[in-house]
C-alpha cells in the first residue's frame, strides 16, 4: 500500500456527484463450471430482476456523491457516470467456482473479473445466485429456529423474514459497489490497480472497497479494523435500502416467490400480501 496523502488538507470545491446506471443479466458460463443454467421462469430470478428495476430508480442508487478528494489528482479525468451490472447465476457453486470465492458468501461485489476479465474487473459487477435449493433450506432453518425460541411464531412470519434476509443479498452487495464508487471516484477496479501501481493515485483497490484513509470516519482507524467497519456499514445500509424498496415490490411477485420456496403451504398463504416487520 502506498503512503497516503493527507486528503483533509485538500478542499475540493467541485464536489462531484456520479450518476449510476444499474442493469441486470444472466450469467453465461454455467456450462464451463458444470452447473445448470438459470431457469428463466424462476420466481427468484423474477424478484431479483424486479428489485434491480426499482433500485435503478432510487435516488440513493442513481446519484452517488464522491468522497474521494479529486482535487488531489488534477491531471486525472474522473467519470461522471458509472455502470453497475448485476449478474444472476443459478447456484452458489457457479459463483464460487467462477470467482474463486472464500468463506461461502451468499453474494459478492466482484472486484476481480472472474470469467469476464483477467485479474481486476474493468467494470463494477454484483454476483447474486438464484439458488432455489439453498433458499428452501434457508427458509426451513429459519422456520425451525423461530418455532424453538418465539412463542408467537407463525410459519408465514418466519418464512417472510427468511426470504427478506436472502433478498437483502442484492442490496448488501450493491452498497459495496456504491461505496467503491464513492471512495474511488467512479474508477474501475482494474484502473485503480493500474494507477496505484504507477504511483498516480495514493489508494488501492482495498482502500476503495473499505474507505480506509479516504472516508472522514476512517482516516484515524487502525488498518486491521477496516474490513469489520466496512461490513457493519454496508450491512446496515443494505437493510435500509431493501426496506425502502420492499413496499414498492409487486405483491404478486413477492407472494409467488414466498410460495415457491416455503417448505410447506400455510393457511394464510393466499391472504392479501402485507409487509411485516423485517428481520
Amino acid at each position: 500500500m502506498l503512503a497516503h496523502l493527507d486528503q483533509s488538507a485538500v478542499v475540493d470545491t467541485n464536489e462531484r456527484v456520479i450518476s449510476v446506471a444499474l442493469s441486470v443479466r444472466d450469467f453465461e458460463y454455467h456450462d464451463e463450471y458444470d452447473q445448470p443454467p438459470l431457469d428463466p421462469a424462476s420466481p427468484l430470478r423474477e424478484i431479483f430482476r424486479a428489485m434491480v428495476s426499482l433500485l435503478g430508480d432510487t435516488p440513493e442508487v442513481s446519484s452517488v456523491r464522491s468522497e474521494m478528494g479529486a482535487a488531489l489528482y488534477p491531471d486525472l479525468e474522473f467519470p461522471g457516470s458509472v455502470a453497475v451490472e448485476v449478474v444472476l447465476c443459478s447456484t452458489m457453486e457457479a459463483m464460487h467456482f467462477a470467482w474463486e470465492t472464500h468463506g461461502e458468501p451468499v453474494g459478492i461485489f466482484a472486484v476481480t473479473g472472474g470469467p469476464y476479465e483477467e485479474a481486476f474487473a474493468d467494470k463494477l459487477r454484483i454476483i447474486v445466485p438464484c439458488d432455489e435449493a439453498y433458499l428452501r433450506k434457508w427458509i426451513e432453518e429459519e422456520r425451525a429456529g423461530s418455532s424453538a425460541v418465539d412463542p408467537y411464531h407463525t410459519d408465514r412470519k418466519s418464512d417472510e423474514r427468511a426470504l427478506d434476509a436472502f433478498l437483502v443479498t442484492l442490496t448488501h452487495e450493491l452498497e459495496h459497489a456504491l461505496d467503491f464508487i464513492r471512495h474511488g471516484g467512479g474508477i474501475s477496479p482494474r484502473d485503480i490497480d493500474t494507477l496505484s501501481d504507477c504511483g498516480e493515485i495514493d489508494f488501492d483497490v482495498t482502500d476503495a472497497c473499505t474507505g480506509g484513509f479516504i472516508r472522514e470516519d476512517m482516516k484515524c482507524v487502525d488498518l486491521d479494523e477496516h474490513n469489520d467497519l466496512m461490513e457493519e456499514r454496508v450491512e446496515a445500509a443494505g437493510r435500509r435500502l431493501f426496506a425502502k424498496i420492499k413496499p414498492r415490490l409487486d405483491p404478486d411477485i413477492y407472494s409467488e416467490c414466498l410460495a415457491a420456496y416455503s417448505p410447506a403451504s400455510f393457511e394464510d398463504l393466499d391472504d392479501e400480501y402485507s409487509s411485516p416487520e423485517m428481520f
